[in-house]
């Protein structure tokens, strides 16, 4: 997917979206306690309910995990800061962390959007009490060869704002390298399977908390609910996150 700033985004993703949410924006604020999450970005963050399968990992342990979501198909982060939706859903609460996500932004001229969105973007999180962290995702699945060139740009747009670093396109490849034939890719050849969403929640469930992913019990969600996945590939996922996460922003 080829991420373009607002004046220029000229179709959206409908007929891959099916039956998914089209948009997600924040509601009311978060209950007190805990650490505030605030995801920013399109549905490759709001596919599966990512940020809610986060909070049942945090909650295997103890650990209390509030998120809120700004995601709109197809958007760029520039997109998010021209319609201002960044801004209020920034300064709505003090977060913790700020989860910023595009495109594969592989090519030159995604990264660029990339890092301008997030050279603004980063300011306004410090002000607000909280860190930016940068989801790496990965490139369509025609393009997988590509995933060195996306890993760098999240990789350099979280150096350049000293933000965290979420390597789930990394644990995607991690994962492949341990089973070529997990399936990751829905069919569209974009957007996350269950799997695949749940891959990238075991990243941040790391980040966030500080804990091994390797050490949680053999339990997979996606969409709010239990998912169905064999004990060895669940801890198969475990391994690829946790050896994703270990590499940190080495190239």
């Amino acid at each position: 997917m080829r991420i373009r700033p607002l004046a220029a985004w000229l179709v959206v993703l409908v007929a891959t979206l099916g039956c998914m949410p089209q948009s997600k924006s924040p509601a009311e604020p978060l209950p007190a306690g805990g650490t505030h999450v605030l995801f920013i970005g399109n549905s490759l963050t709001y596919y599966h309910d990512l940020p809610r399968i986060v909070e049942q990992l945090g909650a295997l342990t103890g650990d209390t995990i509030r998120t809120a979501t700004l995601a709109k198909p197809d958007y760029a982060l520039l997109d998010h800061l021209a319609d201002g939706g960044a801004q209020s859903a920034i300064g709505r609460e003090r977060w913790n962390v700020v989860v910023l996500q595009q495109g594969s932004s592989a090519l030159e001229e995604g990264r660029s959007w990339l890092l301008a969105g997030v050279d603004r973007l980063a300011p306004l999180i410090r002000a607000a009490g909280g860190r930016p962290a940068l989801y790496e995702v990965w490139p369509t699945a025609d393009r997988r060869l590509d995933a060195a060139g996306v890993r760098e740009s999240y990789r350099t747009a979280a150096l350049r704002v000293s933000g965290d670093f979420y390597p789930a396109g990394t644990a995607w490849v991690e994962a492949w390298a341990r089973d070529a034939t997990l399936v990751l890719y829905e069919a569209d050849g974009l957007h996350p399977t269950a799997t695949g969403s749940f891959l990238a929640a075991l990243v941040m469930f790391e980040q966030l908390t500080g804990k091994d992913a390797r050490a949680l019990p053999a339990v997979a969600y996606a969409d709010g609910a239990r998912l169905n996945l064999a004990e060895a590939t669940i801890r198969l996922l475990q391994e690829s996150a946790h050896a994703a996460n270990a590499r940190g922003t080495n190239p």
